[in-house]
């Protein structure tokens, strides 16, 4: 019968068991287990159409039968935009209760929905089947969760899909499940046909698909399954059309008949069964096969992306019935594992209308056990190109591309050619690496690397940046092109020929035999191997060359040319047999042998330090020379032009005279200059040192040698001959120098061995010596603040003169024969011997701590002075004179040792001492043989002649103002006319001649003697301190003189005479004193004579004619006072001891006038004068006289 359910009508489920004729649904078929299930033994069904929705919890539509014949639908429509859906879609020949069941439909049209929501879109048992299943444009079968879109275990006859088989929630779009499932034609043919799966688009677990064509998408969402995915069964006949993509190819078992791609295969992978004929005209993105066996024919230009043979059995031709160039590329990774043959050559290229991407990263590898019977074409770009199997063909790459690597480890039988603009950054050959008939490069390599066991022949005529030979077998390297780097490591024989330019050459390990006609351009290093040949060096414009041969093996048998222009440097360490300079060397450096070094123009940098170099030419060295060898030859080694910054140090022999013909910073010698040397005019050295084992010969300074040191040992003599300047020059070693010339030293030095002086210039700067200087020359001193150090052993046997307008210093711990000082000498210091010491003009500071001077001339000391040692007189027939003159009045003068050696019996020998300046201080506390005068005008500070030793025998003459003169020594003579502020005396006896006055005070403890009796000290001062202290004996007169105030006279001692014609605040004896005087308008505000303890005192006689305001007492004895006319005591006398006389013609004032105390006694008191008397004592006479 007829079931139709209209729009909008509901039915929950059809179940029937017979057969029906039409169903037709246009609403619903819903909620049930099954929208649609036919399920009997010979339920057929004619028509059922869907324009709508049919769904059933467990299947939208089931078809099942338990008899073959039942379970049928003829025909089944489902329409635009309707659904049939369920746990499963559509479900044939299946049963709940596992029984066999049977279905079929022969025509299953579907332009909308089939969806299994929990399984399958369309599942088919074994014994199920579809004779025709069209899957329309607008169609989608599909499984959303968990299955398979098509579930196929038995059969469908013709599949075509024009729309989406779909199982992108679920595994596969169509699954063949067992060995009876089937589809006899599958064509997804569609404009937008799309078979695809979550993890497979066709999955063959087993089965047969007969024809399978696409000309639509076959995909997979998985990173590694397969769009069509084997597993076991077989396709008989895979064609995909021009406009078909298959995604992937994988094949782990199985066969495919014949497959044919005129579209794309994104991905191939054959790792099991066979491909009998897989023919190409389209795009494989990648082809593996690892097992089995594939054969390949190409039919047009086909391309595949990626080729990996990992194993099975491939052939690969091309189509041999094609006319015209069949070409395949490949256009991505190759790599061979197993044995490809065939007769379509191998081509690496890009995809035509492709750009090649900026970095290369594509592979060739030709794995080892490999191999390939054709031959490899690269017109592309590759990261890298691997052989490590066998090609039998030739390996070739052309157009203007790029490979990163080249490496071979075995044959390549036809060779290998780089064509012109084809770039290979690195070649490697190694272990048994063969390039047949040999490897050819007009190309650009930059690193080239052979260490193979074979022998091959290399031929360049493009650009090679390294090449690197390491092999122990002999090779041949044609290049008439160029190469930049050349490394020959290995234990065989390289013979390099051809015309064309090297940069650098490294050999370490085997021969190299030289037959180039070029030049190397870069460098060139031989290390402890063999060159056999000529080489030739030329540089490139503003580049240099750099000539290394290292190791005392390296041998450079040949001659070596630096060309013309060429700029190079050279390290030997070997034998090289000749080298010839006609450029510019800018540094050599030697330690083995040079047999012929020809210098023809300029060598910069010289060092050899060991070996012999054999030396000629005519050209110059410009920097730095050291020699620590031997270097051979008559031609003159002449240093030139350089920055003047350069060095000469030679530990070695050089057989040639040395001509330094430009300045330098420093001349070493410790070696053997043979002919010697010489500095030109014009030309400065900042340090010439010759050490040790050096001997100079005959060195010519015609130039300024800014330092000079010689410290050559015992037996070792050399000659400087300064014709010009030389800034300081040290003598520290043993041997002997003869300094000679005419030209100036700055500073000169000798601490060991002997100095034979003949030089006639001058010492500008300082002269140091603690050895021994002799010859015939006068050694001239002539410079400003010349610093002369003759130290402890020094011994300058020379006569040394310090020129007219030369400022010095003289410091002698040694022995000096004669100096003569015509110029400044700024300061003396001596602790040694100067014989003859001769001063025509200045000496500042003198100090002689020990030793002895013999001193003349008529010069002056203007600075300090001290003498510790001796100073005799070197003036013949009449006494010295040192005279101390200009200066500072801040200067000293101290004497502990003996100046003049005469003393008062001869005084031829005594040595005067002139002060014609101020001075701070003059102390002796030795002895002067002579007079000491302090000239007028001047001022003395400190005058001191101390301790027992201190002696001046002919005196102090104060001609001049003398602040504190302190006597304490032996004796002293003081004369002059001259003033002293502070006289001290406390040992020894001063005789005093001296006219001048005391300003300020005086000290005596000792005994003061005038020269006649009418000769005074005067006192002369505002407040003149007088202190004559116990055991103090002034035998002269002291006068106060008329204006001077003397503001305490103390006597402990005794004074002679003091007469005041001034004014004393105090005047208090303790002790003797023979008389005093007050002279007329003279006053004593205070006089007292000794006190209540000191009843000694003493005054002989008291003349009185000026006045004493304070009562006179008298503990002691008076035996005279004479009061005058004019005289006037203003408080009286107080006798409290003994008074002989009182003559009293003045004044005698006060309350008591005279005033004798209880116990005094006054023998006599004539008074003629005016005074009281008050006694309480004893008074013998009073005699008054009209008073």
């Amino acid at each position: 019968g007829t079931i139709t359910n209209n729009a909008g009508g509901l039915i929950e489920g059809i179940t029937f068991s017979r057969a029906a004729n039409t169903i037709t649904n246009a609403g619903q078929i819903a909620n049930g287990y099954y929208g649609i299930r036919q399920d009997g033994r010979n339920t057929a069904l004619t028509t059922l159409t869907n324009t709508n929705m049919i769904s059933g919890t467990t299947a939208g539509v089931m078809i099942t039968s338990r008899n073959a014949t039942g379970g049928r639908v003829t025909t089944l429509n489902n329409s635009v935009n309707a659904t049939i859906s369920g746990a499963t879609g559509i479900s044939i020949g299946f049963s709940a209760n596992n029984q066999t069941q049977y279905g079929n439909i022969a025509t299953l049209n579907n332009s909308g929905n089939i969806t299994g929501t929990a399984g399958h879109g369309i599942t088919i048992s074994q014994n199920g089947s579809i004779t025709n299943l069209n899957n329309n444009s607008t169609g989608i079968i599909e499984s959303t969760s968990g299955g398979n879109a098509i579930n196929l275990n038995g059969s469908i006859t013709t599949l075509t899909n024009q729309g989406a088989i779909n199982a992108t929630g679920g595994v596969a779009g169509i699954l063949l499940n067992n060995a009876n499932a089937r589809i006899t034609t599958l064509n997804n043919s569609g404009a937008n046909s799309v078979i695809t799966g979550g993890e497979y688009g066709i999955r063959l677990q087993n089965g047969t698909i007969g024809n399978l064509i696409n000309a639509g998408t076959i995909s997979t969402s998985h990173a590694t399954n397969g769009a069509i995915h084997m597993e076991g069964g077989e396709i008989t006949n895979l064609e995909n059309r021009a406009s078909g993509t298959i995604a992937s190819i994988v094949k782990l078992n199985g066969t495919i008949g014949t497959l044919t791609n005129a579209g794309t295969i994104t991905d191939f992978s054959n790792s099991g069964g066979n491909v009998n004929d897989f023919q190409n005209s389209g795009n494989i993105g990648s082809f593996s096969v690892s097992g089995g066996s594939v054969t390949y024919t190409e039919l047009g230009n086909g391309t595949i992306g990626s080729m990996n043979i990992a194993g099975g059995t491939f052939t690969y031709n091309k189509n041999a019935a094609a006319t015209g160039n069949i070409t395949n590329r490949i256009t991505g990774n190759f790599s061979n594992g197993a044995s490809i043959t065939g007769t379509m050559n191998i081509m690496l290229s890009d995809a035509p209308n492709t750009t090649p991407p900026t970095t290369p990263t594509t592979t060739f590898i030709n794995g080892a056990g490999a191999s390939i019977a054709q031959s490899v074409e690269v017109e592309k770009s590759l990261d890298r190109f691997t052989n490590e199997g066998t090609i039998a063909g030739n390996v070739s790459f052309s157009g203007n591309y790029t490979t990163n690597t080249f490496t071979n480890t075995n044959t390549i039988t036809g060779g290998v050619s780089v064509g012109t603009g084809y770039t290979i950054d690195s070649v490697t050959n190694s272990s048994a690496g063969s390039f047949g008939t040999g490897f050819t490069n007009n190309g650009t390599i930059n690193t080239f690397e052979n260490s193979s066991t074979a022998t091959n022949t290399f031929t360049n005529a493009g650009t090679i940046a390294n090449f690197t030979e390491s092999a122990g077998v002999d090779n041949t390297l044609n290049n008439t092109g160029t190469i930049g780097a050349l490394t020959h490591d290995g234990a065989g024989t390289l013979t390099y020929s051809g015309n064309g330019n090297l940069g650098s050459l490294n050999a370490t390990a085997g021969v190299i035999t030289w037959q180039n006609t070029g030049n190397i351009t870069n460098s060139l290093t031989n290390n402890a191997t063999t060159i056999n040949g000529d080489i030739g060096l030329q540089s490139a414009q503003g580049q240099s060359i750099s000539v290394t041969n290292t190791g005392a093996t390296a041998n450079i048998n040949g001659t070596l040319t630096n060309k013309t222009n060429s700029t190079a440097t050279l390290e030997n360490e070997g034998t090289i047999a000749g080298f010839t300079n006609e450029g510019t060397l800018t540094n050599l450096t030697n330690s083995g042998t040079i047999t012929t070094l020809t210098n023809n123009n300029t060598i910069g940098t010289f060092t050899s330090t060991a070996g012999t170099i054999g030396y000629a030419g005519t050209g110059a060295i410009t920097g730095n020379f050291t020699n620590n060898g031997d270097i051979t030859g008559t031609d003159a080694i002449i240093l030139r032009g350089g920055a003047g910054t350069e060095t000469f140090t030679n530990t070695g022999t050089i057989a040639q005279n040395v001509q330094v013909e430009k300045s330098l910073t420093s001349f070493t010698n410790s070696g053997t200059l043979t002919s010697g040397g010489s500095l030109s005019t014009g030309n400065t050295i900042n340090a010439f040192e010759n050490t040790g084992t050096g001997a100079l010969g005959t060195f010519t300074n015609n130039g300024t040698i800014t330092s000079f040191t010689d410290s050559a040992g015992a037996g070792i003599t050399n000659t400087l001959a300064n014709n010009n300047s030389i800034g300081s020059l040290s003598h520290t070693g043993t041997g002997t120098l003869t300094y000679g010339g005419t030209g100036n030293v700055g500073s000169f030095e000798s601490t060991a061995g002997t100095v034979t002086w003949s030089n006639t210039g001058n010492v500008t700067s300082s002269l140091t010596n603690s050895a021994q200087i002799n010859g015939t020359g006068t050694i001239n001193i002539n410079g400003q603040n010349v610093a002369i150090q003759n130290q402890t052993g020094g011994n300058i046997a020379n006569a040394m003169t310090n020129a007219t307008n030369s400022t010095a210093t003289l410091s002698n711990q040694g022995s000096i024969t004669g100096f003569t000082n015509n110029g400044s000498l700024t300061s003396l210091t001596n602790s040694g011997t100067i014989t003859t010491l001769t001063n025509n003009n200045t000496i500042g500071t003198f100090t002689s701590t020990a030793g002895s001077i013999g001193y003349t001339g008529t010069g002056t000391i203007t600075g300090n002075f001290r003498n510790d040692g001796d100073i005799t007189n070197a003036t013949q027939g009449n006494a010295g004179t040192i005279t101390l003159s200009g200066g500072s009045a801040t200067d000293t003068f101290t004497n502990t040792g003996t100046i003049g050696a005469g003393g008062t019996a001869t005084t031829d020998q005594n040595i005067n001492i002139v002060i014609d300046k101020s001075l701070n201080s003059f102390g002796t506390q030795g002895t002067i043989n002579g007079v000491v005068t302090l000239n007028a005008g001047h001022t003395l500070t400190n005058f001191s002649n101390t301790t027992a030793n201190g002696t001046i025998t002919g005196g102090f003459t104060n001609n001049g103002n003398v602040t504190n003169l302190t006597s304490s020594g032996t004796a002293l003579t003081y004369a002059g006319s001259g003033n002293v502020a502070n006289f001290s005396s406390s040992a020894g006896v001063v005789t005093w001649s001296n006219t001048g006055e005391i300003t300020a005070s005086l000290t005596n403890s000792t005994t003061i003697n005038a020269t006649n009796a009418n000769q005074t000290l005067t006192l002369n001062g505002t407040a003149v301190q007088v202190n004559n202290q116990a055991g103090g004996n002034i035998a002269n007169t002291l006068l106060n003189k008329a204006g001077s105030t003397t503001a305490n006279l103390i006597n402990a001692g005794t004074i002679n005479t003091y007469t005041n014609d001034g004014t004393t605040t105090n005047l208090g004896n303790a002790s003797i004193l023979t008389n005093l005087n007050n002279s007329q308008n003279a006053i004593i505000t205070s006089l007292q004579n000794g006190d209540a303890n000191t009843t000694n005192a003493s005054i002989d006689t008291f003349t009185n004619a000026g006045k004493v305001t304070n009562t006179f007492n008298n503990f002691g004895a008076i035996t005279t006072i004479n009061n005058n006319a004019t005289g006037s005591l203003d408080n009286g006398i107080t006798n409290r001891n003994t008074i002989t006389t009182i003559t009293n013609a003045g004044t005698i004032s006060g309350t008591n006038g005279i005033g004798n105390a209880q116990g005094a006694r006054i023998t006599t008191i004539d008074n003629t004068g005016s005074t009281n008397i008050t006694n309480e004592g004893t008074i013998t006479t009073l005699n008054n006289n009209a008073g």
